[in-house]
């Protein structure tokens, strides 16, 4: 399934499975998908292409967002390009987030949540502070990549 919209809010329980989220704009959270105190659980999906102010590829605002096997790349945000989270929780496994880009924090991954990373390849992420993921808040991330490379920002991982 592909999805293309000015931008998709989803306050409640969201499945998302095989589908993919490309070219799609928001004026403020979520070019992808902006969730707003529900769950939303991503398999063997793609986010590409998306922008908005926050989260370019999804925003993650009180709520657990599960994103498994899947990639989120060349999205653009100023603060998380590829994924963010404010005040929910963010775990991310066996996926690619890849070349994405935010003007301030988070290339890659935006936290001020809580966040667990397992078995990732995150790569080619940039950002002012922390190019592959910037981190305000509760993180299990040590020793769970696959790959970590050719991050740029002031920091490649910022953690507070």
């Amino acid at each position: 399934m592909t999805w293309s919209s000015k931008e998709v809010v989803f306050p409640w329980h969201l499945t998302v499975t095989n589908s993919t989220f490309s070219n799609n704009s928001a004026d403020w959270r979520g070019g992808g998908i902006n969730q707003d105190g529900g769950t939303v659980t991503v398999t063997n999906s793609t986010f590409s292409d998306n922008n908005a102010n926050e989260g370019g590829g999804i925003y993650n605002y009180i709520g657990a967002l599960t994103v498994t096997n899947s990639t989120i790349s060349h999205n653009s945000a100023g603060w998380g390009g590829g994924l963010h989270t404010e005040v929910g929780t963010l775990t991310v496994t066996n996926s690619n987030v890849i070349n994405n880009t935010a003007s301030t924090f988070g290339g890659g991954i935006y936290n001020a949540g809580k966040l667990t990373v397992t078995n990732n390849n995150v790569a080619g992420n940039s950002s002012y502070l922390g190019g592959g993921i910037f981190n305000h808040g509760e993180a299990d991330i040590a020793k769970h990549f696959k790959n970590f490379l050719n991050q740029v920002g002031f920091t490649t991982v910022w953690l507070k």
